[in-house]
């Protein structure tokens, strides 16, 4: 913008004055008062530009900053939260194996019972050979044979 002034603005305002005749007249100390206005006018708008936009993106990154920061924080618990989870699963598995265990012992303490079971279900179905069966019934008064 200075280089735009010092090259281009302030020597065509007195070119055209003096190509004129009216260099150092009234009329050309306004229009270089005008320039140098304009000028004034226009750093100040490139500044306020630079400045409000920088400090408008920093409040804008603040904001989101704040916006974000219970999701950061939320982010801190993720390993004690994974080391709770694993501690579950690890906590279920071994569970697992206390049921199996126990499952296991279970059907060994009852397997003589089991077997002695299916050995007299399979003597009775052939027929009775296994043992024999006796009723009583009180006589009437004859002798017994």
């Amino acid at each position: 913008m200075g280089d735009q002034y010092a090259y281009n603005t302030a020597p065509s305002t007195m070119g055209q004055f003096a190509a004129g005749g009216g260099y150092g007249d009234s009329a050309y100390n306004d229009a270089q008062g005008q320039n140098a206005f304009n000028y004034g006018n226009n750093l100040a708008s490139l500044g306020a530009q630079i400045y409000g936009g920088n400090y408008n993106n920093e409040r804008n990154n603040m904001v989101n900053a704040m916006n974000n920061a219970g999701s950061i924080a939320s982010n801190s618990y993720i390993p004690a939260d994974q080391l709770i989870n694993s501690g579950s699963m690890q906590q279920s598995q071994q569970q697992n194996v206390y049921n199996t265990d126990y499952q296991n012992a279970y059907n060994q303490a009852n397997f003589p019972f089991q077997a002695l079971d299916m050995m007299g279900s399979a003597i009775s179905q052939m027929g009775g050979l296994g043992g024999r069966s006796y009723s009583t019934m009180p006589s009437m008064g004859g002798k017994g044979l």
